[in-house]
């Protein structure tokens, strides 16, 4: 039954954003088919430029996921990272600032805070290229010819099926670490070089129990992230 506009309030969808997060470690628990298509029935009606809807999901499991998973960990170990789109970037302040401290929050909540655990640091960077053990992932692709507005129109289609997990009651957490083994993922998956790889999902039911799903970020206030630029008599 669909619900009207009316029913979904403000406050309402603010809790739904809120209560989003990354989530780095999952239940074996692999997800039906048609559940994961409900959730990205959703998703499909994200915004895109002239409606051209440039995103292409190719959905991961089974077989599949379990022969991808052991060569994307050993391209991660050989340092073959030979992405379609920008590798990692050099930010610069404040962003870098929020990085590091999201960094030190995630590996603090896995009580990683010293050098001296070294190996299980690098453990928990390479669970990026075992889907955090999840049983089903996604991965994203725009036609390389579209530009980089095909990444905003992406970035919609991401955030909505990010958020339509969370309303039903699962997790998921984006990751640009699926994206650096292009060459990996085609021997796989039909994804052709007119298509280029942008990132990837680990998603499914989270593992309440794991250090690294007790991680919160905090978000910057308003102030730092918006500017009203206005003239004349503001009105009441």
């Amino acid at each position: 039954m669909t619900r009207s506009v009316a029913e979904v309030d403000l406050d309402a969808l603010a809790a739904l954003f809120e209560a989003r997060r990354s989530t780095r470690a999952f239940l074996p628990q692999r997800l039906e088919r048609e559940r994961i298509d409900r959730i990205l029935e959703v998703a499909r009606h994200a915004p895109s430029w002239c409606n051209v809807q440039p995103w292409r999901a190719y959905v991961v499991a089974g077989g599949t996921l379990d022969r991808l998973k052991p060569e994307l960990l050993e391209a991660a170990r050989n340092r073959e990272a030979a992405p379609d789109v920008q590798d990692l970037p050099e930010y610069e302040e404040p962003h870098l600032s929020r990085k590091r401290e999201a960094d030190d929050a995630l590996m603090a909540a896995r009580g990683l805070t010293g050098m001296n655990q070294f190996r299980a640091i690098v453990d928990a960077v390479m669970s990026n290229w075992r889907f955090f053990d999840a049983p089903q992932g996604l991965i994203l692709t725009v036609p390389r010819a579209i530009g980089p507005y095909a990444l905003v129109d992406l970035g919609s289609f991401l955030y909505g099926f990010l958020l339509a997990l969370e309303a039903e009651g699962l997790a998921g957490c984006a990751q640009a670490s699926l994206a650096q083994f292009p060459h990996v993922l085609r021997r796989h998956l039909p994804i052709p070089e007119s298509e280029a790889v942008v990132c990837g999902v680990s998603f499914g039911v989270a593992d309440a129990d794991a250090p690294a799903n007790r991680c919160r970020t905090v978000r910057v206030p308003l102030s730092e992230l918006v500017t009203h630029c206005s003239s004349g008599k503001e009105s009441g």
